[in-house]
């Protein structure tokens, strides 16, 4: 999977990708195999994957590699003076990683381009967003594309706000032929008021769904 990080930042970030397969011959750093514990084989597979693209984006940046740690609530800390997001599905992973001086946060999400399920819809998708469905050529990748929207910048707010939310709180519109969506938050997280516009951009590549948002200094 080729991603091209200009297509989805209006900013400066790194970007790696990895296999499942990659990782046979990489071992991640000891403090986070530590921290990972005793998980199923393909976990273990999904995170060295992870920590593998993370690694291609620190290389990228042109710095050594640290270690991404889990906080109390296991979500990634990352170390001052960088902020990023790793995501997987099925057998890829990627990695972005931006500086603090450009970002105050980065969210990206992957998924594999297949048709939403039509069972989840009323789920995931507010009542505007549904009605949306029908101007898309295939409102199935619409509605996948949407979900993955808010994945990403639910990654985005997280480190800012601490929050838990649900679908609910974001109401996205795609501009699909432009590869861009914007997220609108529909109450207050914490610093982020309601009304508030994040400009995400996606790119679908080699079958798989590629989404990126963040929050500009």
């Amino acid at each position: 999977m080729a991603l091209t990080t200009q297509a989805l930042f209006s900013g400066p970030v790194c970007a790696g990708v990895a296999t499942l397969a990659d990782t046979a011959s990489h071992d991640s750093l000891d403090a986070e195999l530590h921290a990972l514990g005793q998980v199923t084989k393909k976990r273990r597979a999904e995170f060295l994957a992870g920590r593998l693209a993370l690694r291609r984006a620190q290389a990228q940046m042109g710095i050594p590699p640290f270690a991404l740690l889990p906080g109390k609530d296991r979500a990634p800390v990352w170390p001052k003076g960088f902020c990023g997001s790793i995501s997987h599905a099925g057998d890829q992973a990627v990695a972005v990683l931006g500086s603090m001086s450009d970002w105050r946060a980065l969210g990206v999400d992957l998924e594999i381009d297949a048709p939403f399920p039509k069972d989840l819809l009323e789920t995931v998708l507010t009542r505007k967003e549904q009605m949306r469905l029908s101007a898309f050529q295939v409102p199935p990748r619409a509605a996948q594309l949407i979900f993955s929207a808010k994945e990403c910048v639910y990654k985005a707010q997280y480190p800012l706000t601490g929050l838990l939310f649900g679908f609910d709180m974001l109401d996205v519109t795609l501009y699909q032929d432009q590869g861009r969506f914007d997220a609108v938050f529909q109450q207050n997280a914490g610093p982020i008021a309601a009304g508030t516009s994040v400009i995400g951009h996606f790119s679908i590549i080699g079958g798989m769904i590629v989404c990126a948002a963040g929050f500009r200094r």
